[in-house]
């Protein structure tokens, strides 16, 4: 059972926790932060401008938030309730324009916040009240005039025990590897990895092994397969994530996960033009290689899926639509990897993630 499981198990039989089992959050390109179970609406916290990534703490005790459209970037605290209900508890600004990630470290202590527009990084602590503090380290990545004129850092991930770090930055066509001090709260560069020239790494997934990370490349419609060891990474393999015969052109890679029995990599590709080519690739991984081979490309029932998630259980996946302000089911099948349509959920706002509460389980 995870840490989050395990606390939310102990609660649970102290009669101090009732968070519903299928509840759900929502980033949008709104001012709320929505929450579902299955197709009921549950709720809505007003969240500033736009709180379209979100990440919780360990425990799931406190959710972070931030704000991408407002003046300068600001990351946002939350106190997440015993029914799943969010109060706000601070917000600061995090000296970069843009936030469009988070990540928390494995303590908890800290907040990494990825800025798209400020080509840079910034790490935040928290305090155990989850207070978001002053910044303890910010990093700013070169320019690339190439590639739309800077630097974009897309997101930041840390290792399960919270030693190193991955940064890609779209904007200059690199993953970056850190050292993470967790006494300062700083990131230490140890490596750097070249992408080819335009294909604009965005999102990093971890595989369970510890042995292997796949990286999305956004502008390109690629997907990455390195091997990976303390913060360094080495690609070994790149693949198309379209199907057979379909040009990059329009086309855009945006999301990867990795199942939780490292068996199947999951990511998602934006018709920029048509939403009839917006999809969800599924890839069956080599136990010994860690290779990837493509088994399935499946309509996302909308348009534009800028995130989706999967479900504790690995049995439910849902995508966030963004244009097509729809948020859609699939049932995967935990055996083959396959995914099957099940159901659609309209909603008024730009969903931009989904995001699970035991999302750590993974």
């Amino acid at each position: 059972m995870s840490k989050v499981g395990a606390l939310l198990s102990t609660l649970a039989a102290g009669g101090a926790w009732a968070m519903p089992s299928d509840l759900f959050y929502v980033g949008t390109y709104s001012n709320i932060i929505a929450s579902y179970t299955n197709s009921s609406g549950f709720g809505q916290t007003q969240a500033g401008i736009a709180p379209s990534w979100l990440a919780f703490s360990p425990a799931a005790d406190h959710m972070f938030a931030v704000d991408e459209f407002a003046s300068g970037g600001v990351v946002r605290s939350f106190r997440i309730a015993s029914d799943g209900a969010l109060f706000p508890i601070n917000s600061v600004s995090n000296v970069g324009e843009a936030p469009c990630h988070l990540e928390v470290h494995p303590s908890g202590r800290f907040v990494v916040s990825s800025n798209y527009c400020g080509g840079s990084v910034t790490v935040i602590p928290v305090s155990t009240e989850g207070v978001l503090g002053s910044p303890s380290d910010r990093i700013l990545y070169p320019g690339n005039p190439a590639n739309c004129g800077g630097a974009h850092a897309h997101q930041a991930i840390f290792d399960p025990f919270g030693q190193f770090a991955l940064v890609a930055d779209l904007g200059n066509d690199m993953v970056f590897g850190y050292k993470f001090d967790s006494t300062l709260g700083r990131m230490i560069e140890v490596s750097r990895l070249n992408q080819p020239r335009g294909s604009g790494p965005r999102h990093i997934a971890l595989h369970i092994s510890g042995k292997y990370a796949y990286i999305i490349n956004e502008l390109d419609s690629t997907i990455t397969a390195a091997r990976y060891d303390e913060g360094i990474l080495s690609s070994f393999q790149t693949q198309s994530t379209l199907r057979i015969g379909e040009t990059a052109s329009g086309m855009a890679g945006a999301e990867v996960v990795v199942s939780a029995n490292g068996k199947f990599v999951y990511c998602s590709n934006r018709d920029l033009t048509d939403q009839r080519r917006d999809s969800i690739v599924v890839f069956a991984v080599d136990d010994s290689t860690g290779g990837l081979t493509p088994i399935q490309h499946v309509w996302t029932g909308g348009q534009h899926p800028r995130h989706f998630g999967l479900s504790p259980s690995q049995k439910v996946l849902k995508v966030a639509n963004k244009n097509g302000r729809n948020i859609v089911s699939f049932d995967v099948d935990t055996v083959s990897g396959l995914l099957s349509m099940t159901s659609t959920l309209s909603v008024y706002f730009e969903p931009t993630q989904v995001l699970f509460p035991d999302v750590y389980a993974q």
